[in-house]
């Protein structure tokens, strides 16, 4: 192992390890551990650091940036050491470029490392106003990874809940909501905006931060007695959720579950849905 370690290390360069480590006794997570502190601190007082700064692009800094994920993954447990020994072989056999030579080897690391849907979240500062962080889900969408983990998440949420019904709000429920059915073979209705659906509805409105607005839903949508997952990409005030809870109860629904992707606690849109079961994969503290 500290042989893996000092390869990538010291010299930063394309090694082929033999297929035979993978076969060895596998270390336990403690002593990879002590290997990894001992090579990051007697490199780090030797400067050998320094390489990727001063080489950025050239081989040596998958390898040093490898090792310094996996030195803070194993710190928190998330690694197994039969994936470290894996993952060791895959960046020293491909150098710079393992996880494109080795199809396996993209999938083993990202599995490894374990990266959750907050990563793929966008943050974009002053938009729409000076002050605001604004969180695009459009980042999570166009990487075909992070969809599968946002879905997976929600649906991880739901999997014990009996419900007949996800009802979606326009227009980014639709994009969360719609799948999560289908993956459970649930009914999916749309909650749309007033005068986008085309038979008899009800509406219910909600208050912007000038004004009103109102959505609607087809009356014969909800069935008296079905029990409904309201599902949006966001809770900020809540006002539009609130209005949704509403509509189905309207109806003669019951809600048993409020499901959001992202939660802006700092909103407190909460407030506006006690009693009911709100759950979010990510929330932000602040606004």
């Amino acid at each position: 192992m500290r042989r893996a370690t000092g390869c990538i290390l010291r010299y930063g360069r394309h090694y082929r390890m033999n297929w035979r480590i993978t076969k060895l006794s596998l270390p336990s997570l403690k002593e990879i551990r002590i290997s990894l502190s001992r090579e990051i601190r007697e490199n780090r007082e030797a400067g050998i650091w320094d390489c990727r700064a001063k080489e950025s692009g050239s081989a040596c800094e998958p390898g040093l940036r490898f090792v310094r994920q996996s030195h803070f993954y194993l710190k928190k447990s998330f690694l197994s050491a039969k994936k470290v020994v894996y993952l060791f072989y895959c960046s020293i056999f491909g150098g710079s470029h393992s996880t494109d030579r080795m199809p396996c080897g993209q999938r083993f690391y990202e599995e490894a490392f374990m990266k959750t849907v907050e990563d793929y979240i966008r943050t974009i500062p002053d938009f729409p106003e000076p002050g605001i962080l604004f969180r695009d889900v459009t980042s999570i969408l166009q990487d075909a990874g992070g969809f599968r983990l946002a879905m997976q998440e929600m649906q991880k949420r739901i999997e014990t809940v009996e419900f007949d019904v996800i009802a979606g709000a326009e227009s980014r429920g639709f994009i969360f909501g719609a799948p999560l059915a289908y993956n459970l073979n649930k009914a999916f209705v749309p909650i749309r905006k007033k005068g986008k659906l085309p038979c008899e509805t009800i509406e219910a409105t909600y208050e912007l931060e000038y004004g009103t607005a109102a959505i609607e839903i087809h009356k014969d949508a909800i069935l008296p007695g079905q029990r409904v997952v309201i599902v949006d990409d966001l809770i900020a005030t809540g006002g539009t959720i609130e209005a949704a809870i509403r509509l189905v109860e309207q109806l003669g629904g019951k809600v048993v579950k409020v499901l959001f992707l992202m939660e802006l606690a700092g909103l407190e849109g909460r407030k506006k849905l006690a009693g009911y079961d709100v759950e979010a994969v990510v929330t932000y503290a602040g606004k």
